[in-house]
């Protein structure tokens, strides 16, 4: 439901985010039209990419709601590090342009931290159910 959430946003800002950037924009005509043009390339680039940031906020609240919250604030510092380490690196190698990267390669980062971390202790649950429950037969043994 996240995704499809993040879907429906992301093609509302590729539609009407020009209007709306540009209800925030003023100055002289040309100054406007180039600002423009800046600002709704970077909120295309956001909006296209809104699902890996859903998805990021899935799966920390999912591992805080589990009781693990060190992992969530690993994801966190690996935001920062890949967000400066994009800012210094990328406009050297791509240009201007890498600027606009620097925000999605951070939730990037931080998915591969929380996924990971996410399904591992998925993993060290379901382990501990089984070895619980490694007496039984049914749940009718329960009974």
């Amino acid at each position: 439901m996240g995704i499809v959430t993040a879907g429906l946003i992301g093609l509302a800002m590729l539609l009407v985010g020009k209007h709306i950037v540009g209800a925030f924009i003023s100055g002289p005509p040309e100054d406007a039209a180039a600002s423009l043009k800046i600002a709704y390339h970077y909120l295309s680039v956001m909006a296209t990419f809104l699902p890996i940031l859903y998805i990021l906020h899935i799966y920390r609240s999912s591992l805080q709601g589990l009781g693990n919250t060190v992992m969530p604030m690993v994801s966190g510092a690996v935001e920062l590090v890949m967000r400066v380490g994009t800012v210094f690196l990328l406009p050297r190698l791509v240009g201007s342009e890498g600027l606009f990267w620097a925000e999605v390669l951070a939730w990037v980062g931080a998915d591969v931290v929380l996924l990971l971390s996410y399904y591992i202790q998925i993993s060290k649950i379901k382990n501990a159910w089984r070895k619980e429950g490694s007496g039984r037969t049914s749940l009718r043994d329960e009974a």
